[in-house]
């Protein structure tokens, strides 16, 4: 399951998985879930227990499908772990042991290989661990709401925050 923001061009979306599925000699299924959509698609209104719903049915179809892979572009400064859903899809993947990959379009690939071999690491470690969800955008204002306040409810924001950027610099 490819995780990514709708900030991405979709020049970028497809150069990054094309590279992604050469490298790992994979296909490629497509399946959408609309995130501020999905309880509205399932009868559901808009409520409070649209992010839950969510929340089980993303939490599903990961461990169906056993692996996400999260886009990461620009490397340097992701727009990735600046979006709420984002943070929130790579915890739940994290949290159930799902695999997680890190895929980016082929010049930020590049560019990220470059900055390592030429002494980047610090770089590196400090953009990848740079997340806190509390201060991620969305889309839909209430779903950022509801969002974090599952986080705030459940794991806390230290709590995943570390978990991501471990698993990001992992």
């Amino acid at each position: 399951m490819l995780s990514y923001t709708w900030g991405y061009r979709i020049g970028d979306i497809t150069d990054t998985l094309v590279q992604y599925c050469r490298e790992c000699d994979v296909c490629l299924d497509v399946l959408l879930l609309h995130q501020s959509a999905q309880g509205e698609r399932e009868g559901s209104s808009r409520g409070s227990s649209s992010i839950e719903e969510f929340k089980k049915a993303f939490g599903d179809r990961v461990v169906g499908i056993g692996k996400v892979v999260a886009m990461m572009a620009p490397w340097k400064d992701p727009f990735y772990i600046k979006r709420v859903w984002c943070d929130f899809e790579m915890y739940t993947a994290t949290d159930l042991k799902q695999e997680v990959a890190i895929a980016m379009p082929p010049q930020e690939a590049e560019d990220f290989r470059e900055s390592l071999l030429t002494g980047g690491v610090g770089e590196v470690w400090a953009a990848l661990g740079a997340v806190k969800v509390e201060q991620a955008e969305a889309s839909v204002p209430e779903d950022k709401e509801r969002i974090l306040k599952l986080i705030e409810e459940g794991p806390g924001f230290h709590h995943l925050n570390c978990r991501v950027a471990e698993r990001l610099q992992g």
